[in-house]
């Protein structure tokens, strides 16, 4: 586990330099879309890094439980962590890249940096996460598999 929560840690540092090679690269299309892109993929980051640290608590707390007999105020400990960890690692981060990456693919679209049928693909690819994340976030559990058919690429 604690090696998954240093991989999460270096990918929320490489989200971060993902966004500011795309920031400089597509600032000439709409520097004020790309820098709130920017923005959303260094909220992103801080949301996967903020998890894992959700995670790293849920070690010691679980430590802890075993070691003091099972309480139950360890157990509510453990299980906010985890629900937290689960909430801002999986649905707040989904929503920030879906907002962050639309913007961004709409400006690759624009500047053509990439072939267009990458690009657009992208953007068409990145609503159904949008629209799944949404759904999750007003209490509904959507399976993965109906994001991928929602996806027509």
């Amino acid at each position: 586990m604690d090696a998954t929560i240093l991989v999460d840690i270096l990918t929320a540092l490489g989200i971060i330099f993902l966004g500011a090679v795309l920031f400089v690269k597509l600032r000439e299309q709409n520097e004020i879309l790309a820098m709130t892109a920017l923005g959303f993929y260094i909220l992103e980051a801080a949301l996967l890094a903020v998890s894992r640290i959700a995670a790293f608590a849920l070690i010691g707390i679980s430590q802890n439980y075993a070691i003091a007999g099972s309480p139950a105020y360890l157990l509510m400990m453990g299980n906010l962590a985890f629900q937290s960890m689960d909430f801002v690692g999986s649905t707040l981060h989904m929503l920030v890249f879906c907002l962050g990456g639309i913007l961004f693919y709409s400006l690759l679209v624009k500047s053509r940096v990439v072939p267009v049928a990458l690009s657009l693909w992208g953007l068409i690819a990145t609503f159904p996460m949008l629209i799944g994340t949404l759904i999750q976030i007003f209490g509904h559990s959507i399976p993965f598999i109906f994001l991928r058919s929602l996806c027509p690429l």
